[in-house]
């Protein structure tokens, strides 16, 4: 997968994640999630640390929206499910900014050039 497709892919789940808990919401951020995992373990093996990164966060991210899922009690759902968007969104964010870098320095660009 070329680079501008990952970023336009990533860029698309940021901008469709729920913005108000609900435990629909719950399960279209958990659609959400799923294929944000599909792309980072697909990533090229250029961007290897940055996968193994966001990896590592799969687990917390897992957790907050599964007990957003479960739905009680009520404000420890919606306390989950926010916590899960914000990580979501901070993953997202550190990987475009990864590919922004990599694909800078792949290409000779930046610095002094």
């Amino acid at each position: 997968m070329e680079d501008k497709q990952i970023a336009m892919q990533l860029m698309e789940i940021k901008a469709k994640l729920p913005t108000y808990y609900s435990k629909g919401n719950a399960f279209e951020m958990k659609a959400r999630f799923d294929s944000y995992k599909c792309i980072i373990r697909n990533l090229p093996d250029r961007y290897s640390s940055t996968a193994i990164f966001t990896a590592s966060e799969f687990w917390d991210i897992e957790l907050d929206i599964n007990w957003a899922i479960k739905g009680t009690p009520q404000k420890e759902a919606e306390s989950r499910f926010f916590e899960a968007r914000r990580h979501l969104e901070d993953d997202i964010n550190h990987v475009l900014n990864q590919l922004s870098n990599v694909t800078q320095a792949y290409r000779g660009e930046g610095g002094d050039q």
